[in-house]
């Protein structure tokens, strides 16, 4: 009985290492697939133009990454992708702390980087 609770556990493993491999495998495809038709610049773009529209004509001088999903229609998932993207670039960096004025939680929002 012991015996075979160890191989239904070792079964178990290989079958969640597997499906860790799937899914990192269909990340990297995914990736690969929105640089290619060049869907991920389209959204830096976007994404760049409203954090410049914000940082230079809005009181409020910062945006957080909810606010610029809710802002340009791209899911929340992307616009974390692309920004991360855009502050490697030197383009945004993350500023002080603030509570988000969509879902009240203390957010690092971003600014754009002046050249």
């Amino acid at each position: 009985m012991i015996a075979i609770d160890i191989t239904k556990g070792k079964e178990l493993i290989k079958e969640q290492i597997q499906m860790r491999k799937m899914t990192a495998d269909t990340s990297k495809l995914a990736y690969k697939q929105i640089n290619e038709e060049g869907i991920s610049e389209s959204q830096k773009k976007t994404i760049l133009s409203v954090v410049h529209r914000v940082f230079l004509n809005q009181v409020k001088r910062d945006i957080s990454l909810r606010e610029i999903s809710f802002r340009t229609g791209i899911d929340i998932n992307a616009v974390s992708g692309r920004v991360n993207e855009l502050k490697k670039d030197g383009k945004l960096q993350t500023t002080v702390k603030r509570k988000c004025t969509i879902t009240d939680r203390l957010v690092a929002p971003v600014i754009p980087i002046r050249n």
